[in-house]
């Protein structure tokens, strides 16, 4: 099936703004292939910033067998920049839990080592509708008292 595109980011004018800071999109999963899948689809097909500039970090703890290796051949159409772990962190008798907190410490100290701009996703969020990222990412760069921007619960029909 083919992929849609990606819409196209607002550029910022030439003289204008400074040039846009690469963009670490950070991904936990564990044991979920088809939603991590789903994920990343719709954050390649619906996320609009530069795709040259973006590198994916995904945390895994140890899903086992081709579940790291399905989520990179995904990703590797889109792009070649990928970080991934995969080793076990859960303790022994802790089979069915996750042992998120150190999986996400591990995930955005490496995401932010190649940016402070991080999008944090969670294997279970897809997105539905093109968003356009750089008008975030601007405000961020431009108000240092804003520290982060969040997309979680949005309302719908809410003026953003």
């Amino acid at each position: 099936m083919p992929r849609k595109k990606a819409p196209p980011p607002s550029v910022p004018p030439k003289g204008g703004e400074a040039e846009l800071p690469p963009l670490a999109i950070a991904l936990v999963t564990y044991k979920r292939l088809d939603e991590a899948l789903r994920t990343i689809r719709s954050t390649c097909e619906n996320l609009g910033y530069p795709s040259h500039l973006v590198k994916w970090f995904i945390g895994d703890d140890g899903s086992g067998d081709g579940y790291v290796q399905a989520l990179q051949n995904e990703l590797g159409v889109v792009t070649p920049n990928i970080w991934c772990q995969s080793e076990r962190l859960r303790k022994e008798g802790q089979e069915d839990s996750y042992f998120c907190g150190k999986g996400w410490n591990m995930t955005l100290g490496n995401a932010h080592q190649y940016s402070d701009t991080v999008l944090w996703l969670e294997d279970d969020w897809v997105l539905d509708e093109p968003l356009d990222l750089v008008p975030y990412v601007n405000l961020l760069k431009k108000n240092e008292a804003v520290g982060a921007v969040s997309f979680r619960i949005l309302s719908v029909d809410t003026d953003v």
